[in-house]
């Protein structure tokens, strides 16, 4: 009994919740807009939003120390659970971190 109750709070304490208004407007080749994600009863992201431009050639992403820079690449790259992943042109291949 102990055994079921700690794994169902590890599964619970695992959990990936994650929701997005993403729709790819011309000319971007990633929007994404109210994006929240939660692990466990973690919220790592709220209400961020991601616009990067189809015609940009060089892409970076800059802000203070614990904003959410490292959890966005993760969540692109489908680290979080690959449902949760955000579309990417095919054009740039398949995120890695």
């Amino acid at each position: 009994d102990r055994l079921r109750r700690r794994q169902a709070e590890e599964r619970a304490a695992s959990a990936v919740s994650m929701s997005t208004v993403t729709a790819n407007a011309a000319g971007d080749a990633l929007k994404a807009e109210a994006l929240y994600l939660e692990v466990g009863n973690a919220r790592l992201l709220e209400d961020a939003k991601l616009v990067i431009s189809e015609q940009t050639g060089i892409f970076g992403l800059v802000g203070p120390n614990g904003c959410g820079k490292t959890t966005l690449m993760r969540l692109i790259a489908g680290e979080y659970a690959p449902e949760y992943r955000l579309a990417i042109p095919r054009a740039w291949g398949s995120p890695y971190l």
